[in-house]
């Protein structure tokens, strides 16, 4: 179990334990390397276990004054040093060799310049690049004891100023056996980037199709195979697709004959929602594509095949959009919206295990009472996500703001209240150890202190799927040092 405390120098706390039903014990602690991500970088802000435990993920959101390889955006006539990266339409190449500016130097799959980099990190032989905001550290588990060793730190494939990449992490395993990376960021509203764990090597490469050439451009060469986004008709409304050439392609305009329109709409960039560069079937109304706030909340199913993420549409509402994966790739798939703007919908989201039914929170639903909360859950009927059932704070407590945050087990689904109200055992002995407690009229007569608006998590139990109120939470509460529970993740 991975616990992350962002404060001002940033540490990690990771637990471990023998067994299913054993005690989290011997506790390690991993403090922010200010060598490599600065300080204040907001180290332990998000924090990620991979299934197995073999990765523990740390986002460093504020992180800044990163040493990397990174030279920005290809210029002609610059000259670069081999081992420099430099971004051509949003895929990363690394020099092979110097690379002289007065030469002719063509960047692309068949160069002998340049080859293809799996990803920005940071490189102690870099140099420092202060419009980089923001960083994943990547430690690995050493093969004896349970001990973490920071391999490599990860930094967003197309770095902006206020990026604050690593605000949010996760780690899934697909159903093909591989390792995937869950990043959000803030650039363009919001991304979520995907890396991939190479099972050959165990390195980390960004998720992007390496024939995806971005816009097409009738003065470049392309070469059989690669892909590209075309806008056949013009204008915000024209005829947008991904098309792939059947031949190698010398510069000239678009000629439908020499490229194979794609239908499937996928995550050829390596993120999602796609913003720039549109599709038909994913345009402004058909989700948080081209809208803002993306992705401050989002989960994805323990086999990766389903991906939910909140936003706000162009129109500003409170939606969230759905993606599923299609040839290894996320394809749109739909947007769950409501009618109610003034509830607060989809501020937390959260997926079941099995990618069947999505939990979306409104923590100020007045259903029970004003801001009283409550969360939708809407489950996969084969073709689309229908509402099928609606649940509401088990004790009424006003002002609850019941689903301030969620969470999915393999068979429940756990909800946190910011204001529920705790009812705990009034104890008449001083005794450290409890064995012969004061009870009265044999123990049917019971007294409790409340304190209010302390935080409560609620357990609901999947039942012929339908979400069941079993109980409530018992956790350690401090009257003197509360505040609303967060619900944590851990490997497994």
């Amino acid at each position: 179990l991975a616990v992350g405390a962002p404060d001002t120098t940033g540490r990690v706390i990771v637990y471990t334990r023998i067994g299913d039903g054993g005690d989290f014990s011997s506790p390690e602690n991993y403090q922010a390397d200010t060598s490599v991500v600065g300080t204040n970088s907001q180290f332990g802000a998000s924090v990620a276990l991979s299934p197995s435990g073999d990765f523990l993920f740390v986002g460093a959101p504020n992180a800044a004054n990163l040493r990397t390889r990174y030279k920005g955006n290809i210029l002609s006539g610059t000259s670069y040093s081999a081992g420099e990266i430099v971004n051509d339409r949003g895929t990363l190449w690394r020099a092979k060799v110097d690379v002289d500016g007065s030469d002719v130097s063509t960047i692309n799959k068949m160069s002998q310049d340049w080859e293809r980099a799996n990803l920005i990190e940071v490189d102690p032989d870099g140099s420092l690049t202060g419009s980089i905001l923001g960083a994943v550290c990547v430690y690995k588990k050493e093969d004896v004891g349970n001990e973490y060793e920071l391999v490599t730190t990860i930094l967003s494939p197309e770095p902006v100023p206020d990026d604050n990449f690593g605000r949010m992490v996760k780690c899934r395993k697909d159903i093909d056996g591989v390792l995937r990376l869950y990043i959000a960021s803030n650039e363009a509203e919001g991304r979520i980037y995907f890396f991939d764990n190479d099972t050959t090597d165990g390195s980390w490469k960004y998720s992007r199709d390496d024939n995806y050439r971005g816009t097409f451009n009738p003065t470049e060469n392309y070469i059989k195979g690669e892909i590209v986004w075309y806008n056949s008709t013009g204008g915000a409304d024209g005829n947008r697709h991904l098309w792939r050439a059947n031949k190698d392609l010398p510069a000239q305009s678009f000629n439908e004959t020499n490229w194979e329109l794609l239908d499937q709409y996928v995550d050829h960039k390596g993120y999602i929602p796609p913003q720039d560069e549109l599709l038909n079937d994913e345009s402004d109304n058909l989700g948080v594509a081209g809208g803002q706030k993306i992705a401050t909340s989002f989960d994805v199913s323990v086999d990766g095949e389903v991906l939910v993420v909140n936003g706000e549409d162009t129109l500003n509402t409170n939606v969230v959009s759905v993606y599923r994966r299609v040839n290894n790739r996320y394809a749109y798939y739909e947007t769950i919206e409501t009618t109610n703007l003034a509830q607060e919908f989809g501020s937390e989201v959260a997926v079941s295990a099995n990618g069947n039914a999505i939990a979306i929170n409104a923590i100020r639903n007045d259903d029970t009472g004003t801001n009283n909360g409550a969360v939708f859950v809407y489950r996969y009927t084969g073709n689309e996500y229908s509402l099928n059932q609606t649940l509401y704070p088990p004790t009424g407590e006003p002002g609850e703001l019941f689903g301030i945050s969620l969470n999915f087990s393999e068979e429940n689904l756990i909800i946190a209240s910011a204001n529920g109200s705790r009812f705990l055992p009034t104890l008449f002995d001083q005794t450290i150890i409890r064995s012969n407690d004061t009870s009265f009229d044999k123990n049917t007569t019971k007294f409790f202190n409340k304190f209010p608006n302390a935080g409560t998590v609620y357990i609901f139990q999947n039942f012929n799927n339908n979400y069941l109120y079993a109980e409530e939470l018992d956790w350690n509460y401090d009257t003197k040092n509360s505040s609303t529970p967060i619900l944590l993740t851990n490997a497994n």
